[in-house]
């Protein structure tokens, strides 16, 4: 449980951190959200961002059957890795033909929804996986994020606020809280959270 918690925290590590900590905290040069979250990136291959570089799968792992155990996992990370979402996403659909209420498969649905630009899909995903794991920081916040990139920052602001109540303090929760505070104009209180954020990192 705690490999597949920190492979999905990586991922959804990807949506915007690095633009808001490269920010300029003293001026407040806030980036916008980018209209889509970002696929991972082909510049190292076999890699993606937020998972270890790995072989490319074989042919046997592209297969759409239903892994048992954490064998889905596996396959969908090297997947992910090969920028192969479209397979990934087949095993993760696979994954919850099985098990329809398994929160881990519905966080990577969504996140491999966001990354491929489906963006109503991903957030039902997220909905579906938090009625399983309602305190789930990584899930709170891709969900905050997709719902700040589509402009609804009240919305993403209680679900930042939820994800700060649980431990430990993440230095990406309150990175994506500066972004949203300084949507809402909030600026002292955008500040302050880049500036948490950065004491976390």
């Amino acid at each position: 449980m705690y490999l597949r918690k920190l492979a999905l925290r990586f991922a959804l590590a990807t949506l915007g951190l690095v633009i808001a900590l490269c920010s300029s905290v003293n001026g407040l040069a806030f980036a916008p959200h980018q209209d889509q979250v970002s696929a991972p990136s082909d510049s190292a291959p076999g890699a993606a961002p937020g998972l270890p570089g790995r072989a490319r799968p074989t042919d046997n792992s592209r297969r759409a059957t239903a892994p048992q155990n954490d064998d889905w996992l596996a396959q969908v990370q090297r997947l992910v890795a090969a920028n192969d979402l479209d397979g990934a996403q087949k095993i993760v659909a696979a994954r919850l033909v099985v098990v329809p209420n398994d929160s881990d498969a519905l966080g990577w649905q969504a996140q491999l929804f966001a990354w491929t630009g489906h963006r109503v899909e991903a957030e039902t995903s997220y909905r579906r996986a938090l009625q399983f794991s309602p305190r789930d920081g990584d899930y709170l916040l891709g969900l905050a994020t997709l719902l700040a990139q589509d402009g609804r920052n009240a919305d993403a602001l209680n679900l930042l606020e939820s994800a700060l109540q649980i431990p430990p303090p993440r230095a990406d929760v309150y990175a994506e809280l500066g972004r949203v505070l300084a949507a809402l104009d909030r600026r002292h209180q955008a500040r302050a959270a880049f500036l948490k954020s950065r004491a976390l990192e």
